[in-house]
């Protein structure tokens, strides 16, 4: 399928940049290998962990895409999730920056190419999601791998604030799911 081959070779190219400049660190961030595991569920057919993985980004990716285009309609960025995208200098990784306009709708789309949402997909969400969260805590609290340390949109800190982020990251992956099931397997 040709969405599956297009993410796969997107996700090699972010993998290859971001060792070439020296940012591999960068990599556990969903949105940096999310593409090359998408597609490879693509080429596989896999819907329950395509599914899975849609659900744990595609709220964080709208955020993330409301905050860059508020930067065209106010000059700035609404959260300052999105700001480093005006800081970087590098044009191969700038460009790069700009999947995440396209790779959570690309995954959708081939979701609904490949039959429709999986019922019960948020099972995996959650096993991802927690995933994620584990590999980032341990990770350097400045980069913010995966919004473990800190909420990523400017929100106030502490531990409480982050227990109260992660039980919303679940509570997305529900809706995620419902909402994928309700539009993608209509009949």
């Amino acid at each position: 399928m040709f969405v599956g081959i297009f993410l796969v070779v997107i996700g090699l190219l972010n993998i290859i940049f971001h060792i070439i400049y020296n940012r591999s660190f960068f990599l556990i961030w969903y949105c940096n290998h999310i593409a090359l595991v998408a597609g490879i569920l693509i080429l596989l057919k896999n819907r329950y962990w395509l599914n899975a993985i849609i659900n744990v980004g595609m709220f964080p990716i709208l955020i993330w895409i409301a905050d860059y285009l508020g930067y065209f309609i106010n000059g700035k960025t609404l959260f300052g999730a999105s700001d480093y995208v005006f800081e970087e200098t590098n044009r191969a990784m700038f460009w790069l920056f700009h999947q995440h306009l396209f790779v959570v709708p690309f995954m959708i789309l081939a979701l609904w190419l490949l039959g429709g949402a999986v019922k019960n997909s948020w099972s995996g969400s959650v096993l991802y999601g927690l995933f994620l969260f584990l590999i980032s805590l341990p990770t350097d609290p400045a980069y913010n791998a995966n919004c473990a340390h800190k909420s990523c949109i400017l929100l106030p800190e502490g531990i409480a604030f982050l227990i109260i982020q992660q039980i919303a990251f679940v509570f997305f992956f529900f809706v995620s799911n419902w909402l994928l099931i309700k539009f993608l397997n209509r009949k």
